[in-house]
């Protein structure tokens, strides 16, 4: 991948809103362009332009003071393409040490239909 433009424009609804839990969904119009290295994936094309309908659920969760988690998954269809989807898990956990020093550990599981 030499390049990747991504640009959206959605919105998103508070499920839960409290001070250590919430819960939010998304949609959004996404569009991407993604300018590939041939030489090391020559069996695709050399760069893609989609349109997509990003949607999203995202948890957060305040364990203490100091550790919080957060989950967020993504399914992202192309519009001309329903069968073409992305399906993207991010999962973390953030510790802070102090105001200014945190260290986040993540997780992220990434699905393509098309390969």
């Amino acid at each position: 991948l030499q390049i990747r433009v991504l640009g959206g424009v959605g919105f998103r609804l508070p499920y839960i809103k409290q001070e250590n839990f919430a819960i939010y969904q998304g949609t959004s119009l996404m569009f991407e362009h993604e300018q590939l290295d041939i030489d090391r994936v020559s069996d695709h094309p050399e760069s893609i332009t989609a349109n997509r309908w990003n949607n999203y659920l995202n948890v957060r969760l305040k364990l203490n003071d100091t550790i919080s988690f957060f989950n967020t998954g993504y399914f992202q269809p192309r519009f001309d393409d329903f069968g073409d989807y992305r399906i993207l898990l991010d999962s973390g956990l953030r510790f802070d040490f102090s105001s200014s020093f945190s260290f986040w550990r993540r997780m992220v599981f990434l699905f393509f239909s098309l390969s």
